[in-house]
């Protein structure tokens, strides 16, 4: 019989019994890997010996979400006390676990969509849950994106022709050990890296000029925002600066433009 397919896996975070289901899963691949070593000598054209490393726990995992909640409260790194993995009536509980890496996008005409990398302590068999299965997701009417132009770079104006959005947040996390027992002592953070893109439709040569500015020195800020939740950026915005922008080089080029960014955190 064949292993059961990504159609009947959910995933859930929070401490058992009642999580919250995350979204509409899309794909889910969770990984362990075990660190193996190999011992290598002289004198044999194979391995002396294999030896088990520090195992690292992960789950990566594409989903549509039904609500901005879990992305609010865990994208900068703080602790989820458990993610369950449930295929079926089986599966894996990851405890504590943190967002090592996340996506989140949005395009025009479409549903929100976010890819996540998950690190993990260590992980069980599936703990028994229950809660009810997310069957609604966030669609591109529920976002508003702002971004200051560089003549006012702290008073961000509606962008209301954007195509695409999206970011990404890497919290770098670093697994230490428990040399004694074996297992990880705790993960921690190190320097968080925030970039973006987003694209959207121009009017005119003039108003390129107008969000590009300049001074190539002036940082402005940016904001994305699901009703009154700051996905990116706080009440103010947060500071930016656009990366390569390309020049149009003619009226067909006006449409779409490409405006990468980094950010130097998720709120200022």
């Amino acid at each position: 019989m064949p292993i059961k397919g990504g159609w009947d896996t959910t995933i859930w975070y929070g401490a058992a019994p009642t999580p919250t289901c995350l979204g509409v899963v899309t794909r889910p691949d969770p990984v362990l890997d075990p660190a193996l070593i190999e011992v290598r000598g002289t004198g044999k054209r194979g391995l002396r010996e294999i030896v088990l490393g520090l195992k690292d726990f992960r789950v990566n995992v594409e989903w549509a979400p039904a609500s901005v909640s879990f992305i609010t409260s865990f994208q900068a790194g703080a602790e989820i006390a458990a993610l369950h993995y449930k295929a079926g009536a089986v599966g894996l509980t990851f405890k504590p676990a943190y967002v090592e890496r996340l996506s989140v996008s949005c395009r025009a005409g479409d549903i929100a969509r976010c890819s996540g990398e998950f690190v993990a302590k260590e992980v069980v068999t599936l703990e028994a849950i229950s809660g009810t299965e997310v069957n609604t997701v966030l669609d591109w009417t529920n976002f508003e994106v702002k971004v200051a132009p560089k003549t006012a770079p702290t008073v961000p104006a509606t962008n209301s022709k954007w195509h695409e959005w999206r970011y990404e947040v890497r919290n770098n996390f670093e697994r230490l050990a428990n040399v004694n027992a074996k297992t990880t002592r705790s993960l921690e953070q190190k320097h968080r890296e925030v970039s973006g893109l987003i694209v959207w439709d121009l009017e005119d040569y003039a108003e390129w000029l107008e969000f590009v500015g300049g001074d190539a020195e002036q940082k402005f800020y940016i904001q994305i925002k699901q009703g009154a939740n700051y996905l990116l950026g706080s009440a103010s915005g947060v500071y930016s600066q656009w990366g390569r922008l390309e020049s149009p080089h003619g009226p067909e080029d006006l449409q779409l433009k490409r405006f990468p960014f980094t950010s130097v955190d998720l709120y200022s």
